[in-house]
């Protein structure tokens, strides 16, 4: 795979995509989804991304990006590769990730862009002791029947797509981080206040 002989890190890559990534959710909902960056990634979450108003359905998003597309048969490919240690490998509805080539000359993602549920970037890992290897290689064309097809995307659709994902979610309610954090402290009791009968 070549590389881009630009002086722009990996980190400053990532942080451009992650930033491009929020602007077209927001723009291209009109406003409708809110963008919050988690303080820690821990749980590999670029992103926490909810509905306007609506607190009781989230989507977490992690942000992949490549500087370079790799050629074969006369067509271009999105590679991205990465390692997640076994033990924070997470398949679920409410986890997905995103993946587009950042055109440094362009300054914007091209398209397509691929927005992806965990189980199916998760579904053939290659295991190295304790990490889990994933290779995402997908057909940039809009023509592609590889697998990762059906989740192509344009910028334009990406907005709408994550709206589509979220509104589909089974509604759950949360308690809020301060009382999570409380309630996972050794001995403590959660307790609720029963009403009081009146006196007749």
């Amino acid at each position: 795979m070549k590389r881009h002989s630009g002086t722009i890190t990996y980190l400053q890559q990532g942080i451009v995509a992650q930033y491009e990534f929020a602007n077209i959710l927001v723009l291209g909902t009109r406003g409708r989804l809110e963008v919050a960056v988690p303080l820690a990634d821990d749980e590999r979450r670029d992103f926490e991304i909810h509905i306007k108003g609506d607190y009781a359905r989230s989507l977490a998003i992690q942000v992949k990006s490549a500087r370079d597309l790799d050629k074969y048969e006369g067509f271009n490919y999105l590679t991205v590769e990465f390692s997640v240690a076994n033990d924070r490998v997470v398949n679920d509805p409410r986890f997905w990730y995103f993946f587009a080539y950042l055109d440094f000359r362009k300054m914007l993602f091209a398209e397509p862009v691929f927005l992806v549920p965990s189980d199916v970037v998760h579904a053939r890992p290659r295991h190295t002791g304790k990490q889990s290897f994933f290779v995402f290689h997908a057909n940039m064309s809009a023509k592609s029947r590889d697998r990762w097809a059906p989740y192509q995307l344009s910028i334009a659709e990406v907005g709408p797509a994550v709206l589509r994902v979220i509104t589909g979610l089974p509604l759950r309610l949360q308690a809020s981080a301060q009382v999570g954090g409380l309630t996972a402290m050794p001995g403590m009791v959660w307790a609720k206040q029963l009403p009081t009968k009146r006196a007749a």
